[in-house]
């Protein structure tokens, strides 16, 4: 096991670097990473504190990385948890991005804020919170414990550059203690969504936090740069107010908050308003759904 203490209300900060070597393959690049195979990975700020993960700005492979590969992952204390993309560099497959993941065991995550931003250039510079993946996890799960402000999801610029959070296991949960959940695509050339998925199981939003949708502009066909909200299963949401706007322009520039069964209670005001984007050729366009 791994457990890291962070005394003071201290601030941790990650940053991949800049080196500027190519095709640098699995293992390899200027990253900054804390990673455990272990049986659990516990990172505690028992007085607050900050943990600032930002990937590197040029190059391939420079990424911000908080993983453990076995065990059950944790996050305690309530920092503040900002995790950017670079903002230049990355080829597909080799970007510049930030992330916090288990991969076979639950993530659960107690914090004052989480802010999660694509870079504003380059490609796949992207930022996710992920417990498990396609075939790894399936039984875990995500729980996100927000104490403050809440959450806030931006999709970047340039190619790729998404934000979101992600669950392959059997439930996600967000709680909140009011404060808000903001989703915003970016403007970039092509895929800059911001999405909250649990891909397989149930999902959770409660707390009444409230909620916004915001697609983003430009996009390509069939990658747009969209903001979902999404479960494979159930979806159980408690909102304050809950605010869906689809994109202005571009490609494929949607906002839905979709699951196959839903119970979704809006205690205040619900606004759902249509974009001006064009329709992708799934037939996905510049909408909004529930």
């Amino acid at each position: 096991s791994q457990t890291i203490n962070v005394a003071g209300g201290a601030l941790v900060s990650m940053q991949g670097g800049t080196s500027l070597a190519t095709t640098v393959g699995t293992s390899h690049g200027s990253y900054a990473s804390i990673y455990s195979k272990g049986a659990s990975q516990t990172i505690n700020f028992p007085s607050g504190g900050t943990l600032d993960m930002l990937g590197g700005s040029a190059g391939q492979r420079n990424f911000a990385n908080i993983s453990i590969d076995n065990g059950n992952q944790s996050i305690t204390g309530s920092p503040a948890i900002l995790v950017r993309g670079g903002n230049g560099g990355g080829v597909p497959g080799e970007g510049n991005g930030a992330y916090i993941t288990a991969n076979h065991g639950n993530q659960a995550v107690n914090a004052s804020s989480i802010t999660l931003a694509g870079g504003i250039s380059g490609t796949e510079n992207l930022v996710q919170l992920r417990q498990g993946n396609t075939t790894t996890g399936l039984g875990g799960t995500q729980t996100l414990t927000l104490t403050g402000t809440g959450v806030d999801i931006n999709g970047g610029g340039g190619i790729s550059n998404f934000a979101r959070i992600r669950s392959f296991g059997t439930s996600q949960q967000l709680g909140f203690n009011g404060g808000s959940l903001t989703l915003d695509g970016g403007n970039g050339t092509s895929d800059n969504y911001a999405q909250v998925q649990a891909v397989n199981g149930t999902q959770s939003i409660t707390g009444a936090p409230n909620i916004t949708v915001n697609a983003g502009t430009n996009g390509a066909d069939l990658l747009g740069n969209y903001a979902v909200v999404l479960a494979g299963t159930s979806q159980t949401i408690v909102a304050n107010d809950l605010t869906l706007q689809a994109g202005a322009s571009g490609i494929g520039n949607y906002a839905t908050v979709q699951a196959p069964q839903q119970n979704l209670t809006v205690q205040h005001n619900l606004n759902l308003n249509g974009g001006g984007s064009q329709p992708s050729s799934d037939g996905l366009g510049g909408g909004v759904r529930i």
